[in-house]
């Protein structure tokens, strides 16, 4: 779904290539309001995981990065106000 003129984007996709599994998921609301994202990986067995959400005009900046790679789980979280 697009909204053109700058207003809203939203947008899914899911492709399974090889067994390989990719995700993703974006959302924007222009004007300077909001940014969403979200994408997921899978290969090989590993799976990448990232979400980013940003609130503009000074309200919220959020960001989350997951990496599992051989049994191991790497995680980042970053909350800014």
């Amino acid at each position: 779904m697009e909204l053109q003129n700058g207003v809203t984007k939203w947008s899914y996709k899911m492709e399974l290539q090889n067994g390989v599994t990719k995700w993703s998921y974006k959302m924007e609301l222009q004007n300077g309001v909001a940014k969403w994202n979200c994408k997921m990986d899978l290969q090989n067995g590993v799976a990448k995981w990232s979400y980013k959400k940003e609130l503009q005009k000074g309200v919220a900046k959020w960001n989350c990065k997951m990496e599992l790679q051989n049994g191991v789980t790497k995680r980042r979280f970053k909350n800014e106000h």
